[in-house]
């Protein structure tokens, strides 16, 4: 996974042609019973691949062939990815990328492509059979430099056998947010999915909020596996294509990087090693303030990525309570509480192996297995040790988010890490809690901005009118409170930072602090122009959430300040539905 968030300098840069392609996923996981193999594809009604269904057998995927046939628009590609691939830039001029990354150009006896088939528990309930709705995998593709294989997808390509009561579609509004929140992430060094591009369709669209112009996003990935996937064989008692799973798992998705060795058979090892891979990404969404806002099982990377995103938001005023998903009534997903659900996500995972971890060192055993299987003693023996390991694994879990954590947060105002500055960190939080102030700002003041150790009331006053929204600042009362909180503040962080030479620390701070944040107002504003025909300020936008640490990427002063820093009472807080 180092691999995949690593920006490698390639040895050869090469052309879409020169990159092997494979299917690992569809050559190793039951297909869907009605489409057995590629033969029956190319003999499949429309009915069989684009009409929504109940996909019976245990099976993991379905065959099938986007369906969306329209004139198409590359609007932007992504650099880092096409490094990830080895790929030249001047590939995405090319008539093969830009009909790639719309799924047009398929070859099905070369690769064939197919969408997954998965469950998951949604808000806590049991949501059934889910699945690739109106996604389409269309292949893996390798860097030959870095032996690195990701699989490429295509979204927004009309129904599937998973669509359920939707269209398929993907409008430009929820792509363009996925497409620039997938750049921001990857940019923070913070695990994730990737965009590899985004298209706009001539005359496509699809009824929302109101009737919405549709695009397509490529996306690309080691792995797309989520606990959904384990969660439908699970509940189904499928112990035989969850075992599957598992082992495709081992043998070909957690290979990089593993580090669920230690206790326990390779099942248990299994759980750990996703567990940990989540703890690390959790921690760093906690860091940067991003809150997922549909944090369900089927959301929940086995690779511990970022994925799918919906609802999401990069926090503005400092609110721990606050969720990004204005369906989610009872903070479900709240910032605060996305450690806690993926503990609660991974619980899914381990009732899903239950048997398998439960076994111990019998796991291989056909006759204990079955015999396993069928007896309620050794149910309740496998049903103990289980939990106990998930226990175990929990505690891991939450050490890990903690200790990872303050670790990047001392980082982030410069201080080394320690008893002592882990509670500064607290009390800064606080402060920007109870006087209702802005976590970007906080962060970019202390980078950027100059502040005087000999006069901490001047720097409090401005640190206070930097992180205020309008209605704060104008309130006499809470301005001097707040004003009086970061002077003590303030004082005692200059007396943790001597250890450090200001030179040096401002340099560190600003290789974790960066200087612009993808905020959901700033979103919403390229959005309008976007609706408007106009995506000058898109491709502004993307440099900048592509680049977020620079001091400048070329635009006037006032334009990068406003974007960098603008807040208040009508540009924070902004909430979404799932359909973005």
């Amino acid at each position: 996974m180092r691999r995949f968030l690593t920006r490698s300098i390639q040895t050869m840069s090469r052309k879409l042609s020169d990159l092997p392609v494979s299917s690992t996923f569809t050559a190793n996981l039951t297909p869907d019973p009605v489409v057995p193999t590629v033969d029956a594809l190319k003999d499949a009604s429309d009915d069989m691949l684009h009409i929504p269904r109940k996909v019976k057998n245990g099976a993991l995927f379905t065959y099938v062939i986007p369906s969306m046939r329209a004139k198409s628009r590359l609007l932007a590609y992504s650099p880092s990815c096409m490094r990830s691939l080895g790929l030249d830039e001047s590939e995405a001029e090319t008539e093969a990328f830009q009909k790639l990354v719309v799924g047009t150009n398929i070859d099905v006896d070369k690769c064939c492509p197919w969408s997954q088939c998965y469950g998951g528990y949604q808000f806590g309930d049991w949501a059934g059979q889910l699945g690739d709705g109106r996604v389409v995998s269309l292949c893996e593709l390798t860097n030959p430099e870095t032996k690195e294989r990701y699989e490429i997808q295509v979204k927004g390509v009309g129904r599937t056998p998973y669509s359920r009561f939707a269209d398929g579609k993907a409008v430009v509004r929820s792509s363009i947010r996925e497409y620039l929140c997938c750049e921001a992430l990857y940019a923070l060094n913070i695990p994730t999915t990737r965009a590899l591009a985004i298209s706009t369709l001539d005359g496509v669209t699809a009824m929302r909020e109101t009737v919405e112009p549709c695009a397509i996003v490529c996306r690309m990935a080691p792995s797309w596996i989520r606990i959904g996937t384990f969660d439908l064989p699970g509940v189904e008692g499928r112990l035989d294509t969850t075992r599957k799973l598992a082992d495709y798992c081992l043998d070909h998705v957690l290979t990089e990087d593993f580090q669920g060795r230690g206790i326990g058979n390779r099942y248990e090892q299994l759980l750990r090693d996703v567990a940990i891979r989540n703890a690390k990404c959790v921690a760093k969404w906690q860091v940067y303030g991003f809150m997922n806002g549909v944090l369900n099982t089927d959301n929940t990377s086995i690779l511990g990525l970022s994925i799918d995103f919906g609802p999401f938001s990069f926090m503005d005023t400092y609110n721990p309570s606050f969720t990004p998903n204005h369906d989610d009534i009872f903070l479900r997903y709240s910032y605060q509480r996305q450690p806690s659900i993926i503990i609660w996500n991974l619980a899914k995972l381990a009732s899903a192996l239950l048997e398998l971890i439960g076994a111990r060192d019998r796991v291989d055993d056909p006759q204990y297995m079955e015999n396993l299987h069928s007896s309620s003693e050794l149910l309740a023996e496998a049903h103990e040790y289980t939990l106990q390991a998930f226990e175990n694994i929990a505690k891991e879990f939450l050490s890990i988010v903690r200790e990872d954590y303050f670790q990047l947060m001392t980082a982030r105002l410069g201080l080394p890490d320690g008893p002592t500055s882990r509670k500064h960190v607290i009390d800064a939080l606080d402060i920007l809690e109870n006087h209702d102030l802005d976590y970007p700002n906080f962060f970019s003041f202390l980078t950027r901005m100059k502040v005087e150790k000999t006069d901490s009331q001047s720097s409090a006053e401005q640190l206070f009118d930097f992180c205020a929204g309008s209605f704060n600042k104008n309130n006499p009362r809470f301005r001097n409170e707040a004003v009086q909180k970061f002077q003590g503040w303030l004082d005692a962080y200059h007396q943790l930072s001597t250890e450090v030479p200001e030179a040096t620390r401002l340099n560190n701070m600003k290789s974790v602090n960066p200087h612009f944040t993808l905020r959901n107002w700033v979103l919403e504003e390229v959005n309008k122009k976007a609706y408007e025909g106009d995506y000058d300020l898109f491709h502004k936008v993307a440099k900048m959430t592509a680049s977020p640490f620079e001091d400048s990427w070329g635009f006037p002063k006032d334009f990068e300040d406003s974007y960098c820093y603008g807040t208040g009472p009508t540009k924070s807080q902004i909430q979404c539905s799932c359909s973005s």
